[in-house]
């Protein structure tokens, strides 16, 4: 029997007469459609198994926001101290020429009691005269004169002090203050402004933190300092 002359009677008329052959051969193929159902139920429990994995993506996602957050607020911090101090010396500058266009001591007076408070956001401002050296007309310009050993008490030795107000100073001022600038006006000129102090009064207790240096209140001094004896100085010297 040819290869050609086989057909679908002449396959089942075989199988038919040889039952072994034919139990064999489906024995075997049901053997090999078992291993591959086998092959798919281990990727489908790798499958299942790799799910119970703990993912940590997630967990590094949160974490990377969380930082990115924490990091947008740390440049916003610097970024408002940076405004913080760009409007402090934006207040320098416009205190520095109100003082400059003060021509006598009741302008200069008005700039000191009422401007300088206006602009820099204080509650007061005062400035004490040692009364060994003062002016003659020192309290009429609305200046507070009092011994040099109290200044220098208020003062505490310091260029600049800033914190709660010292004992000594509680009553400079008609309302009781919560912190307090004493600023020395520069020792470079001369008396008595070399010898007077320059108070600023706190809104609060945070308005001036104690033992720390302010270069811009520092200027302030200057610049009070040289205004003020641009305007006594010629009267002095007559």
């Amino acid at each position: 029997m040819s290869y050609n002359a086989l057909n679908e009677k002449l396959v089942s008329a075989f199988l038919d007469s040889n039952q072994a052959f034919l139990e064999q051969y489906l024995a075997k193929q049901s053997k090999g459609f078992s291993n591959k159902n086998n092959n798919d139920t281990v990727e489908l429990n790798t499958l299942q198994t790799d799910t119970n994995i703990i993912d940590v993506t997630a967990k590094i996602a949160k974490r990377a926001r969380e930082e990115v957050r924490i990091l947008s607020q740390t440049n916003l911090s610097l970024v408002d101290i940076a405004e913080d101090n760009s409007k402090r010396w934006q207040r320098l500058h416009d205190v520095s020429i109100g003082f400059m266009r003060c021509t006598d001591l009741k302008q200069f007076s008005c700039m000191l009691d009422e401007k300088l408070p206006e602009i820099f956001k204080v509650a007061g401002a005062r400035l004490l005269m040692p009364e060994e050296s003062a002016i003659s007309n020192a309290e009429e310009a609305g200046f507070l004169v009092l011994p040099a050993q109290e200044i220098s008490e208020i003062s505490g030795a310091q260029s600049v002090y800033l914190g709660p107000p010292p004992k000594s100073g509680l009553a400079l001022f008609s309302t009781p203050m919560a912190s307090i600038a004493v600023i020395s006006l520069p020792d470079e000129m001369s008396a008595p402004i070399s010898d007077s102090v320059l108070l600023l009064a706190g809104r609060n207790k945070h308005s001036f933190v104690s033992n720390q240096a302010d270069t811009i209140l520092s200027n302030l001094s200057q610049v009070v300092g040289t205004c003020l004896q641009s305007i006594i100085m010629p009267q002095i010297e007559l």
